[in-house]
């Protein structure tokens, strides 16, 4: 079935430097973890914004207002700065249910170490492959799937490493 394409949020193709998915709103106020989201150990239960599917919808994906992850003991949380996006999530978000959160391929800055100790330490740049959710402001990423970013590496090119490297490696090995 073809349906016509509308409504929904458009986002401009040039960044805005001071609003980015973990920066600020439009009005220059700070969110995510600039705004004193999940900054320690300790979760913080107040809501971020998320791309989320609503294939039902004008467009197949609206941003919302959404709870902030829960890690589980062998996750660290992240600040996203950026995140890729894959042939399979753009079609899983037409089939999905209203709200599922898609994103795999994320970079950002560690804003709370796995409770069981491994992986990065806070404030570190990693890039990941979540389990899903990662178009947000944080995602919640399996420790053993994170790596250490060089500083020469910005954060949109290390997002998009994630699944076409393992993919790439996984055909050469």
């Amino acid at each position: 079935r073809r349906r016509e394409r509308g409504g929904g949020q458009r986002l401009s193709a040039a960044p805005d430097a001071k609003c980015q998915v973990a920066g600020a709103d439009p009005a220059g106020e700070p969110r995510g973890h600039g705004a004193g989201h999940v900054t320690s150990g300790d979760y913080d239960p107040r809501s971020m914004r998320a791309i989320v599917a609503t294939p039902e919808g004008p467009s197949f994906t609206d941003r919302r207002e959404v709870p902030p992850p829960a890690p589980a003991a062998n996750e660290a949380l992240l600040a996203v700065r950026a995140f890729a996006v894959n042939r399979g999530e753009l079609t899983l978000v037409q089939r999905r249910g209203d709200g599922w959160q898609p994103g795999q391929d994320v970079a950002g800055e560690v804003v709370q170490q796995a409770a069981d100790g491994t992986g990065p330490r806070v404030g570190e740049r990693v890039a990941g492959l979540a389990e899903w959710h990662g178009w947000a402001e944080q995602a919640a990423v399996p420790s053993h799937r994170l790596a250490t970013l060089p500083e020469t590496v910005d954060f949109a090119t290390a997002a998009a490493l994630p699944m076409a490297g393992t993919t790439a490696a996984n055909l050469v090995l």
